[in-house]
C-alpha cells in the first residue's frame, strides 16, 4: 500500500478532502517521525510499537580481506508487531 492509497482510503470513509486527509496522514507519520529521532518508543494499541535501538562504534574485520574496519555508533528502527495485528496476520 502506498501513501496515496492510503489517503484515498481516509478521504473516501471519512468523507473528507484528499487534502485534508494528507494533511491529517502527514501530522500522524510526523508525530510518529519527530518521537523516534527524539528517542522516545511509540505505542501503538492493537498495531504495534515503534523504537530505535543504539548500537556502539566498534572495530570490525572485512570478511574476505580481513582488514580492520571502523563501524561508526547508529542508531537503528525496530517494530515489534502488537500481539492482536499478529494473530490476524496469522489466521
Amino acid at each position: 500500500m502506498l501513501r496515496s492509497d492510503l489517503i484515498s482510503i481516509i478521504s473516501e470513509e471519512y468523507d473528507l478532502r484528499k487534502q485534508d486527509a494528507e494533511t491529517v496522514i502527514s501530522v500522524i507519520f510526523g508525530t510518529i517521525t519527530d518521537a523516534l529521532i527524539e528517542g522516545r518508543f511509540v505505542e501503538l494499541r492493537g498495531f504495534g510499537t515503534f523504537v530505535t535501538k543504539t548500537y556502539t562504534e566498534k572495530i570490525g574485520t572485512h570478511p574476505i580481506t580481513g582488514e580492520k574496519l571502523h563501524i561508526p555508533k547508529r542508531r537503528i528502527l525496530r517494530f515489534k508487531p502488537g500481539r492482536s495485528l499478529r494473530r490476524r496476520i496469522n489466521k
